[in-house]
């Protein structure tokens, strides 16, 4: 898949794009923080006249048509923002502010695929990405990860809420499980987490197999595949792999890269999840250029589990052990990893 094979049918594009791709897989996560507000302050920002609102308008909507992972259910959203145009829906926007929250929140309200959204092009000579700086402590600070320790029972607990794409990520994560490698179960806790790279996905799924496993495989819009995802052998310690307890901790707030290896683990038999079910968005995305103002983040490519054929696209990942939002689901987790343990030491 590539955005230039889609716009001109060169197939050198295809390679870069797919280059391009791997390395940015489910890294707009953020998006949905702010997804569901049908506010927006038309008198404030910098200014847009109408006939700018409407040529924009039909940017988004040939734009999504060229590059959405399904092109039959992009003809389908076109065809209702187009209803809504024609209907004088987006009559009243004033602004750029306000172009891009109407715009995101109709395109997400119609498509149920919260990785789609629009922001305003700042720099005009910089390349259209998809990575959202990071402005709260907990998302930026110590590459994500927020908290390591060990609870009663010798059972390893590890809080941490992105997946970065960098060497440095990496070294906390093993450093954080090698303080974690003599308990006799582990807690991850996910449920802040909004998901990020599929590199350090791949590193820290590779700590629980022993053999090089598939955990997807990528498909573009065209059902090709171009990308798949494996762990690495010889990664972390043996305890981890063959007998170790191990607790996904999810909300309704885990999206996207958390979400695909609480998926892939959980299917695998290598996880309990614990908590709620996850917020359902699987796609990959990627940053597209609209026109000299706007710029879209759009989802591109879908993932598919080797063993369910499919993925958690607006199901979410359902967990094993449900857990309502006003209950401990760390202290669930944990006595279900000793009942577990109590249960193997007898036989």
């Amino acid at each position: 898949m590539a955005v230039q094979q889609w716009l001109s049918g060169h197939q050198i594009w295809r390679n870069r794009f797919r280059t391009s791709l791997r390395l940015t897989f489910m890294l707009l996560t953020g998006l949905f923080l702010n997804a569901c507000s049908t506010t927006d302050n038309t008198s404030v920002g910098t200014p847009l006249s109408p006939e700018t609102v409407t040529q924009s308008v039909k940017d988004t909507l040939k734009l999504l048509n060229e590059v959405y992972v399904y092109p039959e259910r992009a003809k389908t959203i076109s065809q209702e923002i187009s209803r809504r145009l024609d209907a004088g829906v987006y009559a009243d926007i004033s602004t750029k502010e306000a172009f891009v929250s109407r715009l995101k929140h109709d395109l997400q309200q119609i498509s149920g695929d919260y990785h789609l959204g629009l922001s305003i092009t700042k720099e005009q000579t910089r390349k259209p990405g998809h990575r959202l700086k990071e402005t709260v402590d907990k998302f930026k600070n110590n590459f994500a990860f927020e908290r390591v320790e060990v609870l009663p029972g010798n059972i390893g607990y590890l809080k941490f809420n992105k997946f970065y794409h960098t060497d440095d990520a990496k070294k906390v994560l093993d450093h954080a499980f090698a303080f974690l490698s003599s308990t006799d179960a582990i807690i991850i806790d996910l449920s802040d987490n909004k998901g990020g790279s599929p590199m350090l996905v791949e590193h820290m799924a590779s700590h629980f197999f022993t053999d090089k496993t598939h955990l997807w495989t990528v498909y573009d819009r065209d059902n090709a595949v171009f990308n798949t995802g494996f762990t690495e052998p010889g990664i972390g310690v043996k305890h981890f792999k063959a007998n170790l307890g191990l607790y996904l901790i999810t909300s309704a707030n885990t999206a996207s890269a958390a979400e695909s290896f609480a998926y892939a683990l959980k299917h695998y038999g290598k996880a309990t999840i614990v908590g709620q079910t996850t917020m359902g968005i699987a796609h990959l995305v990627s940053g597209h250029k609209i026109n000299s103002m706007f710029t879209g983040r759009l989802s591109v490519a879908r993932p598919v589990h080797p063993l369910t054929k499919t993925d958690w696209e607006g199901k979410g990942v359902i967990p094993d052990i449900k857990v309502a939002l006003t209950d401990n689901a760390i202290e669930t987790a944990r006595l279900e990893a000793l009942k577990r343990l109590k249960t193997a030491r007898k036989k």
